[in-house]
């Protein structure tokens, strides 16, 4: 069978409705951002707390939205609550790297979300690192959680502790 054959076999012609979208754009989906928290805070949950002779770390991760007196996370503060995250850098003595942002969201709810990302002042010979991101409604629901922090003793190794300690 010589290439003309292939081409023109009726057996192995596409049909005229076939429709092929180049774009690369996406239309980003209506929970994108409660989706990213989530996998965050799933992600933290896993780990909760890895103890060795020089490291121990612990890890918090929930998500309390509408659950009991808890109110509902809308996606406009999940998506504040993930820009914040993603503006946070590591600070080891510059303790003005703390982000905080108050708002009302569309119900009326008091919004506060910090979050911070550094090493902590050294009371004792270990070191301690960590990240947190905090929501908190009407100043008395911590109604978001992400939180991982790492406690060493080893200061040699503090590079790879820092990368460790960032969740995202």
């Amino acid at each position: 069978m010589n290439w003309f054959n292939v081409i023109k076999n009726p057996k192995l012609r596409a049909g005229s409705k076939i429709t092929t979208n180049l774009s690369s754009e996406s239309k980003p989906q209506k929970d994108d951002c409660e989706r990213k928290i989530r996998e965050y805070a799933n992600k933290l949950e896993k780990i909760y707390e890895i103890t060795t002779d020089d490291v121990r770390i612990s890890a918090t991760g929930a998500v309390h939205s509408g659950k009991g007196s808890h109110p509902v996370i809308s996606e406009k503060v999940y998506c504040k609550a993930l820009k914040l995250l993603n503006q946070l850098t590591f600070a080891s003595t510059d303790y003005s790297k703390y982000k905080e942002e108050k708002f009302e969201d569309e119900y009326g709810n008091k919004v506060r979300i910090a979050g911070v990302y550094r090493e902590q002042p050294q009371f004792t010979r270990f070191g301690i690192i960590l990240m947190v991101l905090v929501v908190t409604y009407n100043e008395t629901h911590t109604t978001l959680r992400l939180q991982k922090s790492i406690t060493f003793s080893n200061r040699d190794k503090m590079e790879e502790y820092i990368k460790e300690v960032d969740f995202r």
